[in-house]
């Protein structure tokens, strides 16, 4: 039994279809959605697709823990399948989580300083509401300067920046 998305496959590689439609360049009819679609991996160019990540990121700015229907809004909107466009929020959210300076070295909370990395947790909430993330963006700091946030107040009293 072909699943879903083979159904799709062979729509899309399928050219003689029982009914016609026409849809505008770079997108194919798809009888299973009954629309036009673009083809995922095909169609958009990359400053599209930059495009797209922008409005993924300024949709999770305004809606911080969306259900699951929103998302599916979302995409919609966007006339991207749901299920690419949940890809490009995990790529989105993995290209943050999977990268960085500590990741790089190999550091990890046993490796810096515990007032250095509370002192950061405390520095970075100011990106996030989440502190396992706030540890995360710590840990990128402390792995290049072990003193950073111990630095960094220096400099913003010096400034005369009150925290």
């Amino acid at each position: 039994m072909k699943n879903k998305y083979q159904k799709i496959l062979d729509a899309w590689t399928n050219v003689i279809l029982t009914e016609e439609k026409q849809c505008p360049e770079g997108q194919q009819w798809c009888p299973i959605q009954n629309k036009c679609i673009v083809p995922p991996g095909r169609g958009r160019t990359n400053e599209e697709n930059e495009d797209v990540k922008l409005k993924i990121l300024n949709f999770f700015k305004n809606n911080p823990a969306p259900d699951d229907d929103k998302i599916h809004s979302m995409s919609d909107e966007l006339d991207i399948d749901t299920h690419k466009f949940e890809a490009m929020v995990y790529a989105i959210l993995g290209s943050f989580i999977g990268a960085g300076r500590a990741k790089e070295k190999s550091i990890e909370e046993k490796d810096v300083d515990a007032k250095e990395l509370k002192m950061g947790i405390k520095v970075e909430m100011e990106h996030t509401t989440d502190p396992i993330l706030a540890k995360r963006i710590s840990l990128d700091h402390l792995s290049e300067i072990p003193d950073y946030y111990t630095r960094l107040l220096k400099m913003e009293k010096e400034a005369g920046i009150k925290n």
